[in-house]
């Protein structure tokens, strides 16, 4: 591979993160993470590699009644876990293995990043992340017309950039699993009253009522994506961001502040439609990038 020819790092990012996702996703993941592993290997400049993995690859089938952190593993012999979770456990476990086992050619270091859901302002006129596909349906009433009882746990795009480039710098990461997140998580009630107060008087719809568990599984039938939280709803997710304050420097950014401003961002960008009523990006937001 020539793509890390000369390289001193290597940042294997993100892999699109499906609301719904399939059995391919596993293999797609695995190989894609052992592919880059490969060439590192095969290449002597090669110093280190940070990887992306998830939050999904740490608290998934688990019990969720504590606070989740580097030392928990997603449980992918559980019903509930997804093929996303699955996927990024066993391509974090994949790398992690390749690394300890490398006898010949390159041994470089690694260290994975476990953001939890990211948020904040896109760079690019995609619509089909799975944050973006969250708050347009926030704004879109005839996709989510009540508020299920889930939470997540956030992070702004800004803070896990941030991350990648401290743990590529930091040799203190060396070895290391780092959770980025910020405290505490959202409730989706959270996320209805942050973008009611906000865009509500701009002629925005925002659902105001927390549904029940029972409507949340009959609207699944006619809903992919309303099927795939049915088993978040009820506990809080709890993740610790205790390791990457003190190996990385990071101060969290506010994630109400991350959603609105990624919401006018989305509107400016055309992803979500302008109403009469829109009274345009506050300056405050238009240099924050």
């Amino acid at each position: 591979m020539t793509a890390v020819r000369g390289c001193d790092y290597v940042l294997h990012v993100a892999s699109p993160f499906p609301i719904v996702s399939t059995e391919e996703t596993i293999k797609t993941a695995i190989d894609g993470t052992l592919n880059v592993l490969k060439a590192c290997q095969n290449e002597a400049s090669v110093k280190k590699v940070v990887l992306t993995s998830s939050c999904a690859a740490v608290n998934e089938g688990n019990d969720p009644d504590r606070i989740f952190d580097e030392g928990s593993w997603t449980n992918t012999r559980s019903s509930q876990v997804d093929f996303y979770a699955k996927s990024k456990t066993l391509a974090e476990k994949a790398a992690w293995d390749f690394v300890a086992n490398i006898q010949d050619g390159n041994k470089f270091k690694l260290t994975t990043l476990n953001p939890t859901l990211i948020v904040g302002p896109p760079l690019i006129d995609d619509d089909q992340g799975t944050s973006i596909t969250l708050i347009r349906r926030f704004l879109n009433p005839w996709e989510m017309p009540g508020v299920p009882g889930v939470s997540l746990a956030l992070v702004d795009v800004r803070d896990v950039a941030k991350a990648h480039i401290e743990a590529m710098r930091r040799p203190e990461t060396d070895g290391e699993r780092i959770l980025c997140t910020s405290q505490p998580s959202f409730w989706f009630r959270d996320f209805a009253r942050i973008l009611g107060k906000e865009f509500r008087r701009q002629g925005y719809w925002v659902p105001l009522i927390q549904v029940p568990y029972a409507v949340v599984y009959i609207f699944s039938f006619f809903d992919a994506q309303a099927a795939s939280v049915l088993h978040r709803i009820g506990p809080e997710v709890k993740f610790s961001n205790k390791k990457a304050k003190r190996l990385l420097g990071l101060e969290f950014r506010d994630p109400a502040e991350s959603i609105v401003e990624m919401t006018y961002h989305l509107i400016e960008r055309g992803i979500i439609k302008k109403k009469s009523g829109y009274t345009g990006m506050p300056d405050k937001y238009k240099m924050a990038l």
